[in-house]
């Protein structure tokens, strides 16, 4: 009986939006790898930082108030969903606190998990980030995880953590007040330095039981005494924002 002989299959060629997709991912990590390989001088620099976040990008959407960032914009949903300058502002007041561990909650296709990631890395060589997301969007990250040092709890809620205490935690998860504040019981208030949130400005969720303002609001106005509380909101009416709680050392 003659042998059979499996002739393997070739490959499917990429279509044109794949091949977007993958210069854009290359172009990511090209922007992390010189976030990491940054001189101090250009770590500490605004514009230094702003010019790697332009290379990791904005997922693409329609959104009327992203238009003066249009020339940031990815063609899929791999992207930063940040006010670029919020961004950036927020993490380089981070990377100043020493942070060894930390946990995004709700990093969607991965991009700003990232960047924080590279941020972090770059002022602490023993930095890892944890990512939780309760389905598996990412993008890249076998690419990434190669350059940071990333661990990936997908799928996972915040429930899943429940009792580790991480230096920095970023909500950005649910967005309804309840669920803010779940995901601040379970994991941001165990912070041991500081803990972040998205979207603190954004009216668009305020009839989920009053949304991320309203837990923003009362997070801000509770810890003011104990906390140093900083908000980052770029936009002309109630949008995005990012707030921000350190703790007294």
């Amino acid at each position: 009986m003659d042998a059979i002989v499996e002739i393997a299959a070739e490959p499917a060629p990429q279509t044109a939006s794949e091949r977007i997709a993958e210069a854009e991912v290359a172009r990511a990590l090209e922007g992390v790898r010189e976030v990491l390989a940054s001189t101090d001088a250009e770590f500490n620099s605004r514009r230094f930082m702003l010019s790697k976040l332009k290379k990791v990008g904005i997922a693409c959407r329609d959104w009327p108030e992203l238009a003066r960032y249009a020339d940031w914009m990815n063609t899929g949903d791999f992207g930063v969903l940040q006010i670029p300058t919020e961004y950036v502002d927020f993490l380089m007041h981070v990377a100043k606190l020493g942070i060894k561990t930390a946990v995004e909650v709700g990093v969607w296709y991965g991009a700003s998990s990232y960047f924080t990631a590279a941020v972090l890395q770059r002022a602490n060589p023993d930095f890892k980030m944890t990512m939780i997301d309760n389905e598996d969007h990412l993008v890249g990250y076998p690419e990434f995880s190669a350059l940071l040092n990333l661990e990936k709890r997908v799928p996972a809620t915040a429930e899943d953590c429940a009792g580790e205490v991480f230096d920095f935690v970023f909500i950005d998860g649910d967005h309804s007040y309840q669920g803010v504040q779940r995901d601040y019981l379970l994991l941001g208030r165990h912070a041991r330095r500081a803990v972040g949130f998205h979207d603190i400005r954004g009216a668009e969720y305020d009839h989920l039981q009053g949304g991320t303002r309203r837990f923003w609001q009362e997070f801000a106005y509770h810890h003011a005494q104990d906390m140093t509380v900083m908000e980052f909101g770029h936009y002309e009416r109630p949008w995005m924002g990012i707030g921000l709680g350190i703790k007294e050392t």
